[in-house]
């Protein structure tokens, strides 16, 4: 009797153990998902997106996500990263003008979760609002997007799961969204919005990884003439290129436009444009710069 009660012990402790194992390694538990966020914290600034992107990814079971940043009147979503397997010709959309997604805007404003259960046409199949979490209060600083789904995926599981994910990782994602504007003085040169040389590189490595793992693209525009002289024509500048784009200091004295998620044929228009104002540039490939 004390021996099959002894066995009987064993095994419930062995399925006990097992359970727990599996509890705790499963996807989507809680332990897992606030473990791999929390390495976001760790993270340069400029590579948040694209972990967050991974982690969203993995935990979804999703191959179509986006993360936009948006503009401070919020008028347009601006594309930061994406799922490699995603393409122009399949839906995704480098910018999004909020007022031709008039129900996702609402959503945004009001701080919840859109689900396109009513199946909206060229609408996503769920957005969440990032709100800022510091001054000024409450203000939507980007949208994870979630472009299409299977059946199956349309379910309040499937919502809730998506609600805690974006949740978790709200916070390193208003960071990496307004790291720049809290540290100007350091990053930029001075009176201009120019990054320095150091902080520019910086940016530009995370850009070339993000780039060779198919999440992000980018051009870039050297433009010609030395520091001082492209400090004093920034404002000209400044007047071609979006709020995405970001001009940097080069270790050579010169200047170059980092134009977000352009492609051959933008940078040839902003080069044309650009040249109208009497500011010459030329197309480049990242690794003619030196990134050391």
């Amino acid at each position: 009797k004390y021996s099959f009660l002894f066995e009987v012990f064993n095994e419930v402790r062995d399925l006990k153990d097992e359970f727990r194992e599996r509890l705790i390694g499963y996807r989507d538990s809680f332990g897992k998902i606030f473990t791999i966020t929390q390495e976001l914290d760790e993270l340069q600034e400029h590579a948040v997106y694209f972990r967050a992107l991974n982690i969203l990814e993995e935990l979804m079971s999703n191959k179509n996500i986006a993360i936009y940043s948006l503009d401070s009147v919020r008028s347009y979503a601006r594309l930061e990263v994406s799922s490699p397997d995603m393409k122009l010709e399949a839906g995704l959309k480098k910018s999004m003008r909020l007022s031709d997604y008039p129900v996702l805007l609402n959503y945004i404003e009001e701080g919840k979760i859109f689900q396109n259960t009513k199946l909206l046409e060229n609408y996503p199949a769920y957005a969440a609002p990032v709100f800022n979490n510091s001054y000024p209060f409450n203000v939507p600083v980007a949208i994870v997007v979630i472009w299409h789904v299977d059946f199956d995926q349309f379910s309040t599981y499937y919502l809730n799961l998506f609600k805690v994910i974006c949740g978790l990782i709200e916070a390193s994602l208003v960071r990496a969204t307004l790291f720049l504007d809290a540290n100007f003085s350091k990053l930029y040169l001075p009176s201009t919005k120019i990054l320095n040389r150091d902080a520019f590189l910086d940016l530009l490595k995370i850009r070339v990884q993000l780039k060779k793992n198919g999440v992000s693209d980018f051009q870039l525009i050297k433009l010609m003439g030395d520091i001082i002289s492209i400090q004093e024509k920034y404002a000209v500048i400044s007047m071609d290129i979006r709020s995405v784009d970001i001009v940097g200091a080069l270790g050579d004295g010169t200047c170059c436009i980092l134009l977000s998620q352009a492609d051959m044929q933008a940078s040839l228009d902003v080069l044309s444009r650009l040249d109208k104002m009497g500011i010459k540039g030329n197309l480049i490939e990242a690794g003619e710069i030196v990134l050391e």
